[in-house]
């Protein structure tokens, strides 16, 4: 079990994280406005590093809170489970903005949280979902 300021410490710096990536997705989609919900390359590609940065920041939240309670933390499954659940997550986000018509700055937020929060949701499902199956076996 962590201590309480080893959690507010996970707290801090998974804030931080979020809020330098809440800056990023600002300033990356307020480069590509008016044009961020029209399609091109480029704004695609903007919006798959904002939900990556969301699932990078869940991923270094689960590595701080494993390397405190001091176990194990096998990076590459990790690093890929949660990189292809926030940009899939990630696109859904992008395709509500585009249904909804949400500012650039508005969808770089819901991008953001997309990327971070279906990480931390998927992940603990698929968790207690594989558990399910091993007791099956």
């Amino acid at each position: 079990m962590l201590r309480t300021d080893t959690r507010r410490r996970i707290a801090r710096i998974t804030a931080a994280s979020l809020m330098f990536g809440w800056g990023l997705a600002w300033a990356s989609t307020a480069a590509v406005y008016p044009d961020l919900i029209s399609l091109p390359w480029a704004q695609v590609g903007v919006g798959v590093l904002i939900s990556a940065w969301g699932g990078a920041t869940a991923t270094l939240g689960r590595y701080l809170a494993a390397s405190y309670e001091q176990r194990p933390f096998l990076w590459r499954p990790e690093v890929v489970r949660d990189s292809a659940v926030s940009v899939s997550v990630g696109a859904g986000a992008y395709l509500a903005g585009w249904t909804w018509q949400l500012s650039p700055p508005m969808l770089g937020l819901v991008l953001l949280l997309a990327g971070y929060g279906g990480t931390r949701v998927l992940s603990v499902g698929l968790e207690r979902m594989l558990a399910a199956i091993r007791a099956k076996e």
